[in-house]
Parts: structure tokens; sequence; C-alpha cells
């Protein structure tokens, strides 16, 4: 049974390993299999901040005692800025076509809207990954522009549509 929660401070080893796993896993993150930049320390304080921030979401998804899913929404506190966030998304390629990806913007949209009052959330996805884009269609979001080479991959330029979404 998968059950999805806030992150804390205390599932910063868990989320450490899991975006290595999630590197290592897909080439439509930001990072490889070296996982995120952030020391053990520097990741809990960031949840810790994100956590107590009611603007800002990192939802987790444990299947038993597993990471498999997580989404977040990080928004700006510049004032200009402070309507809107930008969503990223990953599940483990296990549980892929299995309901969880929805089950994790259902959350995100539903959180952005209700409790963090926000306008708009933005995305960035490689244009190849249709799955992902066919995900966000079906909740609404639409492109609105490519980014030619947006990452570098293997020696490979990957270009990367930008979508959104207004609430």
């Amino acid at each position: 049974m998968i059950t999805t929660r806030k992150a804390r401070a205390d599932d910063a080893e868990d989320i450490l390993e899991y975006s290595r796993i999630m590197g290592g896993e897909t080439d439509n993150l930001s990072f490889g299999p070296e996982g995120v930049s952030l020391s053990l320390l520097q990741e809990q304080e960031f949840l810790e901040a994100t956590y107590a921030n009611p603007k800002q979401l990192y939802l987790v998804a444990y299947d038993g005692n597993k990471l498999v899913g997580a989404v977040t929404l990080a928004t700006s506190n510049k004032p200009r800025m402070e309507h809107r966030a930008e969503l990223g998304i990953s599940v483990r390629k296990k549980w892929w076509g299995k309901g969880l990806g929805t089950r994790l913007m259902e959350e995100a949209i539903a959180y952005a809207r209700d409790v963090a009052h926000l306008e708009m959330i933005t995305l960035t996805v490689n244009t190849s990954n249709v799955r992902a884009i066919e995900l966000y269609r079906k909740f609404g979001f639409t492109r609105f522009a490519t980014f030619t080479n947006h990452s570098k991959i293997g020696g490979v330029y990957a270009d990367c549509d930008l979508m959104s979404l207004k609430l």
C-alpha cells in the first residue's frame, strides 16, 4: 500500500538515495546517477524550510518503507512571482503506469489551489518524455514554449517543453 505525506527532515537520507536511483533510471531529470548535489545536512535544512513554508510542497510516496515517488512545488519569495510554483515529479520505474504519477499530480494541484492559494503551476519536461507530457496534459497543462538545447546528456542536446496550468 502506497502512502503519501509531506517530507520531513528525517526523510533526507531516503531522498538523497532516491535521487541517485532516479538519476540512474531515467535521463528525464536535471541530474544523473550522482543524484542531487546536497549534503545530508543541507538536504535536512532544505526539507525543514520546505515543510515550514505553506507555499512550498515536498510530497513523498512510500511503498512500505521504500521511497517510490515524489512531487515538489517550489515558489519564489519575490512578490512579483509568488503567485506561481514550479512543479517537479518523479516516480521509480517499477511503479510507472500504476497510477502513482496521477495521484501525486492530484495531490500537488489540490495543495497548490487549496492550501498555497497559487494561481499557476509551471514545469519543464523533455520533449521526448511522451508519458510525462500525456500526464501533464491530462491535468490541463499546456505547452507555451520549447527551450532548445535545454540540457546535454552524454554529449547530446535535449529540448525541453515549458508547460503551465492556470488554477
